[in-house]
């Protein structure tokens, strides 16, 4: 019933929030997050640290899948004509995948 009560007074009157503090804690870990950012730019360079896809494959490799132009052929005034194709593209990651064999353990 207590929490109850505390609950409609802050519903009621609002809840205080000491906005120097939330503000020099944002600018700490501003600073954290920068650091972060120049560290993972300096070991992988070009990859997006807010893209699982591109994070997974620079770690643990696999298949890539990307866009691309190619020639299909001539309009008929003589200039080339393009059309957008799929390609997949195999990527190496920095950790090779290990697979351990595991005994069967439903096997009797």
């Amino acid at each position: 019933m207590d929490a109850l009560r505390a609950t409609i007074e802050m519903n009621r009157n609002g809840m205080y929030v000491n906005w120097t503090y939330v503000e020099s804690q944002r600018l700490a870990y501003q600073k954290v997050l920068e650091e972060a950012w120049k560290a993972a730019e300096e070991i992988a360079p070009g990859v997006d640290t807010a893209s699982p896809k591109q994070l997974s494959l620079y770690f643990f490799g696999g298949e890539e899948k990307y866009k691309e132009k190619e020639q299909d052929g001539f309009y008929k005034n003589g200039k080339p004509r393009f059309k957008t194709v799929e390609k997949v593209r195999k990527v190496e990651g920095k950790y090779p995948p290990t697979l351990k064999k595991r005994k069967n353990s439903n096997s009797m």
